[in-house]
C-alpha cells in the first residue's frame, strides 16, 4: 500500500500544496510510526524484551536513521531530576538504574508522551522509525511540486509539460 500523501489526497488539495511547500522549506519527513500493543503492560518483562529487540532490529536497517520509543524518551521523574540538570542527568528505560515502576507512571501521565508514546492504560506503544533522507527523491519532489504550481497558474510552457511528465515518472519511480 502506498501511504505517501499525494497518494491519499488529490493533487489540486490545497492543504496538499500548503504540506509541499512546507517540505521545500524545512525538508524530508520521512517516518513511519509503529505500534506494539500487549495483553499486559509495555513494560512488563517479556514486552520490554520484544520491544528492545525489535528496535534494535530496526536501526540496523541500511536507510534507517532513528528509532525513537519508550525506550530512549527522556525521563525525569525515574526518579526525579532537577530542572537545572535536566539536559545532562535524565533517565531512559533503557539504563540500569532507571526505575521502571516511576517510569510507567510517568509514561503513561506525562503529557508529552501519554497518548503520543504510550496509551494511558500503558498497553499499546509505537515506535517512531526516521528514516535517512533521499536527497535525489526531495529534490524531484520539490520539482514536480514546482512544476505543478506552474500548470495551476496556467503558466506553463510546452517544455515544462513534458519535464513535469519525466520527473513525475522518477519521482514515482524513485518513490518505490
Amino acid at each position: 500500500m502506498d501511504a505517501a500523501s499525494d497518494s491519499l489526497v488529490l493533487e489540486n488539495d490545497s492543504d496538499l500544496r500548503y504540506y509541499e511547500a512546507t517540505r521545500e522549506i524545512f525538508g524530508s519527513d520521512d517516518y513511519i510510526i509503529l505500534a506494539l500493543t500487549s495483553g499486559s503492560s509495555v513494560l512488563s518483562d517479556s514486552t520490554f524484551s520484544v520491544l528492545q529487540r525489535l528496535s534494535a532490529e530496526l536501526q540496523r536497517l541500511p536507510r534507517v536513521e532513528s528509532v525513537n520509543s519508550i525506550l530512549t524518551v527522556p525521563l525525569f521523574k525515574s526518579p526525579r531530576v532537577p530542572l537545572y540538570e535536566m539536559g545532562s542527568r535524565y533517565k531512559t528505560l533503557l539504563m540500569e538504574d532507571c526505575d521502571r515502576e516511576l517510569a510507567a507512571a510517568e509514561l503513561t501521565h506525562s503529557p508529552l508522551w501519554r497518548n503520543n508514546l504510550i496509551s494511558a492504560d500503558g498497553r499499546t506503544t509505537s515506535i517512531v522509525i526516521t528514516f535517512i533522507a533521499d536527497p535525489e527523491y526531495t529534490d524531484l519532489g520539490n520539482e514536480r511540486s514546482r512544476l505543478r504550481r506552474l500548470r495551476d497558474q496556467g503558466s506553463m510552457a510546452r517544455a515544462d509539460q513534458q519535464k513535469l511528465t519525466e520527473v513525475s515518472l522518477r519521482y514515482s519511480e524513485r518513490h518505490l
